[in-house]
C-alpha cells in the first residue's frame, strides 16, 4: 500500500464526517435535520464497536453521548434499517476504493494486456440477526453460527493498483456469482 499515515488520517476523517453525512442523505437514512447525523451515527458504530466489539445498544448510546449526541438505545435501534445497511455498505466501498491501493506494476509481460486483474472472495461470519439480509450456509452450531455470513468480493487491477470492484452478498451465494455480476 502506498498510503502514508498523514494521507490515511485525512482520508478516514473525510469518510467518517462529510462522506458519512453525504451517504446518509443519498441512501435516505437521513431525510431531515436531526441531532444524530450520518457522521455521528457512523462514528458511534466505529468507535463504539472499536472499543467493545460486542457493545450493546446501551453501550453504543453511551458512545453517542461521548460524541455530543443524546439518544436512547431505542432511538439508535431505529437506525439499523435497510437504509442504514446501504449507507454502511457504500461507506465501506468508498473506504476500500480510497484506502486500498498498491503500487501499479509495469512488468513487460503485463504491459501487453489492456488490464490484468486479481479477484478474491472471502466470507465473514455475522450475528444470526443478520441472516435475512446475509444468509449463511447453516451449520451445526447450536449457538446459531453459520446462520449469517457476508461474502466480500474484490477485484484489484494490477497495472493501476486500484480496486475496481467491491461487492457484498450472502454466504449462500457462490463466489463466482459476484464475479459474474461485476462490470468488466
Amino acid at each position: 500500500m502506498r498510503t502514508n499515515v498523514v494521507g490515511l488520517a485525512a482520508a478516514l476523517q473525510t469518510l467518517l464526517t462529510a462522506g458519512a453525512d453525504e451517504l446518509a442523505r443519498l441512501t435516505q437514512l437521513v431525510r431531515r435535520q436531526r441531532n444524530l447525523t450520518g457522521a455521528t451515527w457512523v462514528q458511534t458504530l466505529v468507535f463504539g464497536w472499536g472499543r467493545q466489539p460486542d457493545a450493546s445498544l446501551e453501550d453504543l448510546a453511551d458512545q453517542a453521548e461521548r460524541l455530543g449526541v443524546s439518544i436512547r438505545p431505542q432511538g439508535l435501534d431505529q437506525w439499523f434499517c435497510p437504509e442504514g445497511a446501504d449507507c454502511l455498505r457504500q461507506l465501506v466501498q468508498r473506504a476500500v476504493a480510497t484506502l486500498v491501493h498498491s503500487q501499479g506494476t509495469s512488468l513487460p509481460l503485463l504491459l501487453r494486456f489492456a488490464g490484468v486483474s486479481v479477484e478474491d472472495c472471502t466470507a465473514i461470519a455475522l450475528p444470526a440477526e443478520l441472516a435475512a439480509q446475509y444468509p449463511g450456509c447453516g451449520g451445526s452450531d447450536p449457538a446459531g453460527g453459520g446462520q449469517a455470513t457476508l461474502k466480500v468480493y474484490a477485484r484489484l487491477e494490477l497495472q493501476g493498483g486500484q480496486v475496481t470492484h467491491l461487492a457484498f452478498q450472502g454466504g449462500r451465494h457462490q463466489d463466482v456469482a459476484a464475479a459474474q455480476q461485476a462490470p468488466r
